[in-house]
């Protein structure tokens, strides 16, 4: 997920392995495994080719380029994508066109690679194809007015294409109509996700950069999704004297081999000291001891092969408990179909666990909502709560409208009632409000539905079967809850993310509408009926706020990202903001929450952002989230340096006042294949000790372990090489400063697939 550059490079196919010329290798007979082996890696060293079409195509075809699976033909107003079906399937077909583009634009081919290719297909000589030649990167000039289209490999053999916008040249122009998908949505991290029969394509949130005097400057961009199948840019600002980048990476999993993989969204941690991690597996051989939803290769239900409708719903949900010294698992369940997205856990031991499910089979226990409220593809969000040994379900319930919701953030009192936050009614597939917004709602201070998508907080009772209350949160535009927290008293807390300028506010540090995206937290009085004080946070450009916690006086801290330079800030640590592309923020507001206790950037000259936020007894900050800042502040770190030019996760101490850090240090490794190899920290928490526990997602297989129940990344053996694993780390924050880990470990298994909405703003799969 990256986000910089002055050329647009939205699509970076993972093409596993590109087209060999025919007279690269001779053919292998007979069983030389060396020789197989020497001609394998050679293969692998070679560039990407885009032969040039001389009648082995339609004549539409001007150049292509072949993968193990699939192709991609690039025609004067095209480029369609055709993936081989599994087993027997059709084929398919993702066509992106150029709309309103330049027709007559020049296509050439450029650099060209030694070597031609040969078609020698079938027994008449004359319907054979020789002497064609093949070129590392094919443009498109003038696509658009004063903007080209490239199209190239990068050093791993992906296939990628940037849109490059000269100086004083609208990026608006640029529009792309997507067709063959059965449909296009913009997931709450800000991919571009495109389902089609044999699986989603992801197409990752853009980035943007310039190239200023020799250095790379990043550029705040995001999609914008018109109608139900064109997608456009929406550019922050920028030096329109110089040319920009923008870089979208798309991925696609199911059609060339699989790219599953295992992510973990959310931890927390019992007074005993052991950590409960949740998040989504479609692994067969995940290591769970507890499967409460059958992963077999026969079942139907299986989780790794849950797609339904075309959505991203595969995989299952999971919950596992480290021991505290986190060399051994005490128990590790499965559920589902669904995917989970926040945990907490009672004095007794028990999980609660809320997220998505579209799955009508989603298990359910004495619950307040027995099925799925409406029809595919609407999802419910979940509730579900596990017995202390992780081996039953307690209660589990879905909990929606017919319109589309997930939960995201959790919180369990000493009673046993759990308080849901999430949002309501996601935008249906032709992109239109929903009309039947029936998220159930009793006793709230919002009866009724605000606009596009609305925030909501819910209240259920101990045994899961009744709503105590529940409310909308939300202006006429996109509102989301991110995290949820709760306080002695019954009131709750809750951060996330507004687009609406009538966002319902009440004794606000900030009022609304400051840009495009305003963070937001309020505060819920115990009955859920009325708001104690609810504020924006934000400047002229983006901001999220991803996860929110409190201490015991009632002050609220929230953790996310902005590209606003005129971010609020008080008695700051880092008082300006680094990289315009984004810098994450901590923000500690007064109990009223009408005023600051401080307010903070956190960052380096590229991307940075914090999902998740835990606060010690001393009202010290734990951070985690993800950098690209070679430059990102450390004090005492395990790790001083960012591992490569990617992104690796972090781990800060924010002091109670805000201005200083107690450490600060990144944790990840070099990745393993290629561009996709970043390390991400998700979820933070913290005991009585000031010890922290974070969990993310490792891409890397050299992520720093100890003492660990998993001391390899097993998705490094899947074929592609690049399966995700979970990652879980606890650090001795309390007593050697934040540099010294009591264990760090991996957890998952070479075939685990992502379920990929998460409170981030953020990564995904």
């Amino acid at each position: 997920m990256r986000h910089v550059c002055t050329i647009l490079r939205p699509l970076h196919l993972m093409l596993a392995t590109a087209f060999v010329a025919a007279a690269a290798f001779p053919a292998v007979a007979g069983g030389d495994k060396a020789r197989d082996a020497r001609a394998g890696e050679a293969s692998a060293r070679l560039p990407l080719a885009f032969e040039s079409n001389r009648g082995q195509a339609d004549s539409r075809v001007k150049f292509l380029t072949r993968g193990p699976r699939s192709t991609l033909f690039l025609t004067e107003t095209e480029a369609v994508l055709s993936l081989a079906g599994h087993q027997g399937s059709a084929d398919e077909f993702l066509r992106m066109t150029f709309l309103a583009g330049n027709a007559n634009s020049h296509i050439t081919g450029v650099g060209q690679l030694p070597g031609m290719t040969n078609y020698l297909l079938g027994k008449d000589p004359a319907a054979w194809h020789t002497g064609i030649s093949s070129y590392g990167a094919v443009r498109y000039e003038r696509i658009y007015s004063s903007v080209d289209l490239v199209f190239h490999g990068s050093n791993q053999r992906q296939l990628e294409y940037d849109f490059v916008v000269g100086p004083g040249a609208d990026p608006r122009v640029i529009r792309l109509r997507f067709e063959g998908a059965s449909r296009l949505h913009i997931d709450p991290a800000g991919n571009l996700v495109m389902s089609m029969a044999g699986g989603d394509l992801i197409e990752r949130a853009p980035v943007a950069y310039q190239e200023i005097d020799g250095a790379r400057r990043p550029v705040a961009v995001r999609y914008e999704l018109h109608g139900k199948d064109e997608i456009r840019f929406r550019v922050g600002r920028y030096n329109r004297r110089q040319p920009l980048t923008i870089d979208p990476v798309l991925i696609y999993s199911t059609f060339l081999g699989g790219s599953n993989s295992d992510l973990a969204t959310a931890v927390a941690v019992d007074g005993s000291g052991s950590a409960y991690v949740t998040g989504s597996t479609g692994s067969l051989d995940f290591p769970a001891t507890n499967s409460l939803w059958p992963i077999d290769p026969a079942a139907t239900n299986n989780c790794a092969f849950s797609v339904s409708h075309g959505l991203l719903t595969s995989g299952c949900a999971f919950v596992t408990k480290f021991s505290p010294a986190g060399n051994s698992v005490i128990y590790s369940t499965v559920f589902g179909p669904g995917y989970a997205v926040g945990i907490a856990v009672d004095a007794e031991g028990s999980a609660y666990v809320t997220g998505e499910t579209c799955s009508a089979d989603f298990p359910t226990v004495n619950p307040f909502q027995a099925s799925l409220s409406g029809p595919l593809p609407n999802c419910d969000a979940f509730v579900t709560k596990l017995s202390p040994a992780g081996d039953t379900l307690v209660y589990s319930t879905f909990l929606g409208g017919s319109c589309g919701d997930v939960g995201f953030g959790i919180a369990v009192d000493t009673t046993g009632t759990a308080y849901v936050a999430g949002e309501t009614g996601t935008v249906v597939p032709n992109n239109e409000p929903c009309a039947a917004a029936n998220f159930p709602v009793l006793n709230g201070f919002q009866g009724t539905h605000g606009g596009l998508k609305d925030a909501f907080v819910a209240k259920l009772d101990p045994t899961g079967s009744r709503l105590l209350y529940s409310t909308y949160l939300g202006g006429r535009s996109d509102d989301g809850a991110a995290g949820l927290a709760l306080d002695g008293a019954g009131n709750v807390y809750v951060g996330g993310t507004t687009s609406s300028a009538d966002f319902p506010t009440l004794h606000p540090f900030q009022a609304c509408g400051m840009g495009n995206e305003d963070g937001f937290v309020a505060k819920l009085s115990p009955g859920g009926d009325a708001l104690v004080y609810s504020t924006c946070l934000g400047g002229g450009c983006l901001d999220q706020i991803h996860a929110i916690a409190i201490d015991s006086s009632g002050h609220a801290y929230a953790a996310g990202e902005t590209c606003s330079f005129e971010y609020p800030t008080l008695n700051a640590f880092q008082n300006v903001l680094r990289a315009p592309s984004r810098d994450a923020v901590v923000t500690k507001l007064s109990p009223t929450g009408d005023s600051l206790v401080y307010s903070t950037f956190v960052g380096g000259s590229s991307f940075d952002t914090a999902y998740g936020i835990a606060v010690d007894g001393s009202g010290n900050a734990y951070i985690t989230g993800e950098t690209s800042s070679a430059d990102f502040p450390t004090v005492n770190p395990i790790q001083p340096t960012l591992s490569d030019f990617r992104a690796d996760a972090f781990v800060a101490r924010v002091s109670a006042m805000g201005n200083t850090l107690a450490y600060s240090t990144y944790i990840g490794g070099t990745g393993y294949f290629g561009e996709q190899n970043d390390d991400w920290g998700l979820g933070v928490a913290v005991d009585s000790t000031g010890k922290a526990y974070i969990t993310g997602t490792a891409y890397s297989n050299d992520m720093p372990v100890k003492n660990a129940f998993q001391a390899t990344l097993n998705g490094a053996n899947a074929p592609n090489k690049q399966n995700p694993n979970v990652f879980v780390a606890k650090f001795d924050t309390a007593l050697s400063g934040g540099n010294s880990l009591i264990y760090a470990t991996y957890l998952g298994a070479a075939g685990d697939t992502v379920a990929a909405k998460s409170n981030l703003g953020g990564p995904a799969a």
